[in-house]
């Protein structure tokens, strides 16, 4: 830390021990023009909707997504050219990236 006087001090170095136990998601291909595919890590652990949304955060799909599932194809070719997001709302976590559709 640098005060304003021009001194400075060090702080107490912490350990920080990252929990591994989420899921990633692959999103490809990623820009996009049509048919969006999905590769997750682990399984879906219940059944839940895959929610897309804009850079306004509007709900522009929706979709179905049961348990056990490893891949999920998405068709955003409707969709217009831009940045979207992809949230998958787990039982105990929430997966979202986001993708670019490109015409």
């Amino acid at each position: 830390m640098i005060d304003i006087d021009g001194t400075f001090s060090y702080s107490k170095t912490l350990p920080v021990r990252l929990n591994n136990n989420f899921t990633n998601a692959l999103l490809y291909p990623n820009p996009t023009t049509g048919p969006l595919n999905i590769k997750l890590t682990d399984a879906v652990k219940t059944n839940t909707t895959l929610v897309v949304t804009d850079v306004a955060g509007r709900i522009v799909q929706k979709q179905a997504v049961k348990k056990g599932m490893f891949s999920i194809n998405l068709v955003v070719n409707t969709l217009t050219p831009g940045r979207y997001f992809v949230s998958i709302n787990d039982a105990q976590q929430v997966i979202r990236q986001s993708f670019v559709v490109i015409k």
